[in-house]
């Protein structure tokens, strides 16, 4: 195909937006959705960004999440309402161990909601989300277990309101990691 715009999007003198670029999903209203993450130099910390952008690639909204340092957001699915589930990690103050599996709800303009965090003693990150049949969404990413470079699937299942179901791990020795999930046509 050929390439109808491209745009660089920036940050001021004092932030950039990572690498950890997150996902970008087409809008119910046919704008984007882009996630991922920015550093800001002055406060040391990297921090979940979320921009909307029309077809054209302007900027409609961006908004960061500052009340969520040393996070990042890797995926988003909207919902039927407009509003958004975003999922990634966060070195939560809480944690002593290390990043927790995060998810968040925004509202259709980007406006926190909820923030709900799963893992266990050590390392835990989602990569994909989906929404479920039963309006609840499944995430899926990795969990860091106990041997040097030992990693595993983990997967965890939640209610619409962020509320964990069930969670699991799959995998061998050495490392294993889920990079995203897919619903298929029977759910």
């Amino acid at each position: 195909g050929n390439i109808l715009w491209t745009k660089l999007y920036s940050a001021d003198s004092t932030e950039y937006i990572t690498g950890y670029s997150g996902s970008l999903i087409e809008s119910k209203n046919g704008d984007y959705l882009q996630c991922g993450a920015y550093v800001d130099h002055k406060a040391k910390t990297w921090n979940p960004l979320l921009m909307k952008v029309d077809k054209n690639g302007d900027t409609v909204w961006t908004k960061k999440y500052e009340s969520l340092p040393n996070a990042g957001f890797a995926s988003c699915v909207e919902n039927s309402d407009g509003s958004i589930v975003l999922a990634g990690g966060i070195n939560d103050t809480n944690s002593v161990t290390g990043l927790d599996m995060l998810l968040v709800k925004t509202d259709s303009l980007g406006n926190f909601i909820w923030k709900k965090t799963y893992g266990g003693n050590l390392n835990d990150v989602a990569y994909s989300l989906v929404k479920t049949a039963d309006g609840g969404y499944i995430v899926v990413g990795y969990r860091k277990l106990f041997a040097p470079n030992d990693y595993a699937v983990y997967v965890v299942k939640t209610d619409s309101a962020g509320n964990m179901k069930w969670q699991k791990t799959f995998g061998g020795p050495d490392s294993d990691g889920a990079g995203a999930i897919i619903r298929t046509k029977d759910g």
